[in-house]
């Protein structure tokens, strides 16, 4: 992160957050830190440069959750780390959450290493049951394109695709997984630009299984540098 730990969960609560997945947090190894009721929760690797890394942190709303759910935190890898929430549905029903922050390797990132990191996602998508929804926020560094016969894109966002874009759609159809923010119409899909070609990208999505799209009222990314 840019900023200290402090002001970030001080900016959290200025506005309605549940819970949010941070990459490239730079932080090694596992670790929990908590501060005013916010508690985050760290994956990074544990040796060698410290690059990458991801984070969930949670408001104390979802700290309540995650304890009711068992507070267990799931490894795949230093990219990825998911918790699950036990929380009530929009008719007052009990609903399991898994939620996810994942971190994929860079576009330019060798084969070995980008299918190292799909296995390990992999594993994550397969260990959660049916009767969890499943979401995951995930910067897949990588241009996925538009809508096709696969359904893992709606009808909107940013036609650019490359190798590494073309690679994880076919996951994703694999999976079942479909990227919710562009089945909704926004102002912006942006999410990255590159500083000298001016050109736009799409590269961060929250994922969900195709099957419980209909549980999604509203998603949107936010532009980047």
């Amino acid at each position: 992160m840019t900023t200290s730990s402090r002001s970030y969960w001080l900016s959290c609560g200025k506005v309605v957050v549940f819970a949010v997945a941070v990459q490239e947090t730079w932080r090694k190894g596992q670790l929990s830190v908590e501060n005013h009721g916010f508690v985050m929760l760290c994956n990074g690797v544990t040796s060698g440069a410290c690059r990458g890394g991801v984070s969930i942190v949670m408001s104390p709303q979802a700290v309540e959750a995650w304890i009711a759910a068992g507070s267990s935190v799931m490894y795949f890898g230093p990219r990825i780390i998911a918790v699950k929430f036990k929380l009530l549905d929009c008719k007052n029903r009990k609903m399991a959450v898994r939620f996810v922050s994942a971190y994929a390797p860079v576009s330019t990132s060798g084969q070995k290493v980008r299918n190292e990191y799909l296995d390990e996602l992999q594993k994550c998508v397969m260990s959660c049951s049916d009767e969890e929804v499943l979401i995951i926020g995930t910067d897949a560094n990588a241009s996925m394109g538009t809508r096709a016969k696969d359904h893992v894109l709606g009808q909107y966002g940013i036609s650019k695709q490359n190798v590494a874009g073309i690679l994880f759609r076919d996951f994703c159809e694999t999976m079942n997984l479909c990227s919710a923010a562009t089945f909704f119409t926004k102002r912006s899909y942006t999410t990255w630009r590159h500083m000298r070609s001016k050109f736009h990208y799409l590269l961060d999505h929250f994922l969900v299984r195709r099957m419980h799209l209909n549980r999604v009222v509203d998603a949107c990314v936010y532009g980047g540098t």
